[in-house]
């Protein structure tokens, strides 16, 4: 399965592979802060492995299409990784700001932009405690 995507008309190119499991286009964000990112889980060598191809800001006017295409010439993955988690690679640099942890240390690592901190889930559960209420004796 191979998809082209469109913002207002014009190609920001095309995503998928020939084992696809499952795949997505998703925009997120509020109002003044949206984007467009598309990924995959497809089957590699006989492993389910995640791709993650495209991160692209958004506005409130702008229309974002999703085509079918015959095209399979897909740019390389800005993010890949191996799900099994025994075998999952190293798929970049990333690391959480606050624990230092790298991506293939964590249960997951939350990453929006390369304008924001990066911060994975225990360090959010972390926080989740701090600001619990604490109970009165």
């Amino acid at each position: 399965m191979f998809y082209k995507i469109l913002i207002n008309g014009i190609e920001l190119g095309v995503f998928g592979h020939q084992a696809v499991e499952n795949i997505h286009l998703s925009v997120s964000g509020i109002a003044e802060n949206m984007y467009v990112f598309a990924s995959a889980v497809c089957r590699d060598n006989g492993k389910l492995v995640h791709y993650d191809w495209l991160q692209h800001d958004l506005t409130n006017n702008d229309v974002v299409q999703i085509e079918p295409t015959a095209e399979t010439s897909v740019a390389e993955p800005r993010k890949r990784f191996v799900m099994n988690r025994d075998e999952r690679e190293d798929s970049s640099e990333r690391s959480c700001d606050f624990c230092q942890r790298n991506e293939t240390e964590v249960p997951r690592l939350i990453y929006i932009d390369e304008h924001r901190p990066e911060i994975c889930s225990s360090c959010v559960e972390l926080c989740n405690k701090i600001l619990q209420p604490k109970e009165s004796p």
